[in-house]
């Protein structure tokens, strides 16, 4: 604040010793506060990972005053034209392109609000740029704020969807069929570890084969030509409070939005438990309100570190009934709990691989309980899928 009151007195001074009339001074102030402005706009589009272009700065070519308006005809053939390919900054991979001549109705405009979605929804690699058309002459301006996809720098016409479209639909089949898990546990329950060891023994049935083949690090794989997909949270519970995790949850249903389906929501637990977290109910409670209450079917149970409670949920299972059972008297929610929803695995059959890689050496004892403990959450795996 006290450098923005010495800039002010600055230019107090400047105008009281410059020929400046009070229109002028009016028209910095009006300028000040739109650059101002801009700014602001600018630094909210960077909160949505989304770059910002203003054509007329980088390219003085297509400035007003570098051509004379031109008729409607050759306005829109100029624009698209010049749309056609992007500037070299941006012209690696995919692009979505916001073309915009009204930044000041952009939080009205369902354009505006669909370049929103797909820039929050985009993976890391997906460019979301959006082109300041307003200082540019009229015949490179669209007719409305537009978006446009590009892919390696050249535009995707509707032609060029079409052609996708007609050589995707073969595999819209597999699409259906991806299996899409949303993953929920509390905070250290070992969510990122059990990823990691599931999709090892889906692909390692034995862990000598596991010992003598590449460690896999992934949340995506592949099963009989099906894409399984575990989507990682995090962690219920943040040691930062209720209000994180309140956050945290409206983080996940924004995330999973872009899925046509989820296949399983999977709570992480661990046997034994001595307590479930009180965020627990409400985080079930306001993901069936989302998803549909039917999507209570598609909830399963899978518990870590299992061995010590010889492969079974322990002491969990009655607090787990208690909670469900409130949850049916008090929201009618019912959610079953049975075997056939319920899985058992023993993660230190993964860490004892971890180890071996890095080579620190194990007894026969050792080595002869882990291997069972593979092969039991190598089963519990292929009845997960």
């Amino acid at each position: 604040m006290r450098s923005n009151q010495n800039e002010i007195e600055k230019l107090l001074k400047y105008y009281q010793t410059q020929p400046y009339s009070a229109a002028q001074i009016e028209n910095d102030l009006n300028t000040e506060k739109e650059l101002e402005r801009k700014a602001l706009f600018i630094h909210s589009l960077a909160k949505h990972d989304i770059l910002y272009f203003d054509i007329a700065t980088h390219c003085p070519e297509f400035d007003l005053a570098a051509k004379a308006s031109a008729t409607s005809t050759s306005q829109t053939n100029n624009f698209v034209n010049f749309a056609k390919r992007l500037p070299s900054r941006f012209d690696k991979g995919d692009c979505y392109v916001f073309y915009s001549i009204t930044e000041n109705c952009l939080s009205e405009s369902d354009a505006w609000k669909q370049f929103l979605a797909t820039s929050n929804g985009k993976d890391k690699q997906t460019q979301c740029v959006h082109m300041d058309c307003t200082n540019c002459a009229d015949e490179y301006q669209p007719r409305k704020n537009i978006i446009y996809y590009y892919k390696n720098g050249r535009l995707i016409t509707e032609d060029d969807k079409q052609e996708q479209q007609t050589s995707s639909a073969t595999s819209e089949s597999y699409v259906k069929n991806d299996i899409n898990i949303l993953l929920l546990g509390e905070t250290g329950v070992g969510k990122s570890t059990f990823i990691n060891a599931f999709v090892t023994y889906i692909t390692h049935n034995k862990l000598s084969h596991a010992v003598d083949g590449e460690t896999i690090v992934a949340g995506v794989m592949y099963f009989q030509l099906r894409k399984i997909r575990i989507i990682d949270t995090p962690g219920v519970g943040d040691t930062r409070g209720l209000e994180q995790d309140g956050s945290n949850l409206e983080h996940i249903i924004s995330y999973i939005s872009h899925y046509q389906h989820l296949k399983a929501i999977c709570m992480l637990l661990k046997p034994n438990a001595s307590r479930l977290n009180t965020f627990f109910r409400f985080c079930i409670i306001q993901l069936l309100t989302y998803l549909n209450v039917n999507a209570k079917n598609n909830i399963i149970f899978c518990f870590t570190n299992a061995r010590s409670t010889f492969y079974s949920p322990g002491n969990t299972t009655p607090l787990l009934k208690q909670l469900l059972k409130e949850l049916k008297e008090t929201n009618k929610i019912d959610i079953p709990f049975s075997k056939q929803n319920t899985f058992c695995f023993d993660d230190e059959a993964f860490r004892y691989l971890a180890s071996t890689k890095a080579n620190l050496k194990f007894d026969e004892k050792q080595q002869t309980e882990c291997s069972r403990s593979w092969d039991i959450s190598v089963d519990e795996s292929f009845r997960f899928i």
